[in-house]
């Protein structure tokens, strides 16, 4: 359920929001971030019950985390979009195995294995992660592949080879951490590429305002 209010001196905290469709690990992460919360805030969001529209009504300008386990990948990949666009700190579960230097790497990915005490110390010590840039060879190559087109049709676009095409998404899939190039790794990469260029965007826009502003006071 949603916390639709909330009371104003909650401005002044850190929030936490939950958000999943699993209503199993929304009751589970209730009671343990309750525990540990301190001067967090935590909002428990159950997409099924809510839908994406109070998701995004949830979302404010003060600073939020979001964690995110969805199992729907059309929601998961709608959702990380929100979340750029709004510039908030995300943590993302998967199932999917993750390499032991992911922390350093990406502290967005949570592997869902992790014990309770490794889960707190990752949402509580994670510094916000940096968008990074991807080439535009890795944006095509995952979008052609996720909307069906083959490695050969795309190696013929790109003007590469077959093998280029298999190495630049095992290397995408790789840089951020994850150990296994299947179709759950891939997918979560696509939707971190498209987050990531819409989280850069972003930080242009307001860097562009900080040095318009900064140039009519001078």
């Amino acid at each position: 359920v949603l916390f639709r209010s909330l009371n104003r001196s909650l401005i002044a905290l850190n929030i936490i929001n939950i958000i999943t469709d699993d209503v199993y690990f929304l009751q589970g992460a209730r009671h343990l971030l309750n525990e540990a919360a301190e001067n967090h805030a935590v909002l428990y969001n159950d997409i099924n019950a809510s839908g994406l529209r109070a998701v995004v009504r949830s979302f404010a300008t003060y600073d939020q985390k979001v964690i995110l386990y969805i199992h729907c990948i059309r929601k998961r990949r709608v959702l990380l979009r929100l979340v750029a666009a709004y510039n908030l700190q995300v943590f993302v579960i998967t199932h999917c195995k993750v390499s032991d230097c992911n922390n350093d790497k990406d502290p967005m990915i949570i592997p869902s294995f992790l014990s309770k005490k490794e889960f707190l110390q990752k949402i509580k010590s994670a510094k916000r992660s940096v968008y990074r840039k991807s080439s535009q060879r890795s944006k095509r190559i995952f979008k052609g592949l996720s909307a069906g087109a083959s490695v050969k049709d795309l190696a013929e676009t790109l003007n590469i080879t077959q093998k280029a095409v298999y190495a630049i998404k095992n290397h995408t899939i790789k840089k951020f951490g994850f150990k296994s190039t299947k179709m759950n790794g891939f997918l979560l990469c696509r939707d971190l590429l498209e987050m990531n260029e819409i989280g850069l965007r972003y930080k242009r826009i307001v860097d562009g305002n900080f040095v318009s502003m900064n140039a009519r006071r001078s």
